[in-house]
């Protein structure tokens, strides 16, 4: 009878313990569940904006906000924005015009006239874009409270094409300066050669 009795209540309790875990388990459950959803949505975030870097590093500047919902978010985000572009690292050229100003000064002053401004050498772009997405779940709104999830992604053209950047007027301007001056004063006969070899540093190579 008392084996009967202990073996009763052991089975009561192993129920009650259950009963009490279950919460327990809903809640890690949901929890999975929500912070699985979250991460989707920021690494859908992470993928759209380096998308729309590398778009505008190769001269794409077709990225908007309704494409991105559309291609990256299903259409389901509730706000996506597009801001803060600006330029990216520098570190390529910089590296190239200290490399080649150690060997000459001419040298330094061509690279420095080549690869800054809006010269055709490849350049690098950064962009931030977030993305709210609506929810009826409490925690999600009380995380993003400050307007969703956004990211900052900056990607440096890495790109270098043939003929993509011809240097034949910087090249004539600085280096044959004087040899253009002083075949232009060639007196006649010579002068007609010394008009074929300006044709020749002139034009195209």
């Amino acid at each position: 009878m008392r084996t009967i009795r202990h073996d009763i209540r052991r089975r009561g309790t192993v129920l009650l313990e259950f009963v009490m875990v279950i919460p327990l388990l809903a809640g890690i459950i949901a929890l999975t569940y929500f912070f699985g959803w979250s991460m989707k949505n920021q690494q859908r975030v992470r993928a759209s904006n380096r998308y729309a870097v590398w778009r505008w590093v190769h001269g794409k500047h077709d990225v908007n906000d309704m494409n991105l919902n559309l291609n990256f978010f299903d259409a389901k985000a509730g706000d996506v924005s597009i801001h803060g572009w600006g330029g990216g690292p520098t570190q390529t050229r910089d590296d190239l015009q200290r490399e080649v100003g150690v060997q000459s000064v001419p040298a330094g002053d061509l690279a420095r006239e080549e690869l800054s401004g809006a010269s055709p050498w490849p350049y690098g772009c950064s962009g931030a874009i977030g993305a709210s997405f609506p929810t009826d779940v409490t925690l999600w709104q009380w995380l993003t409270q400050d307007g969703g999830i956004r990211w900052h992604h900056v990607r440096e053209g890495v790109e270098w094409r043939r003929h993509q950047a011809r240097c034949e007027n910087a090249l004539t301007d600085q280096f044959y300066a004087g040899l253009d001056d002083a075949l232009g004063s060639v007196p006649s006969p010579g002068d007609s050669l010394g008009e074929a070899a300006r044709r020749l540093y002139l034009g195209g190579w």
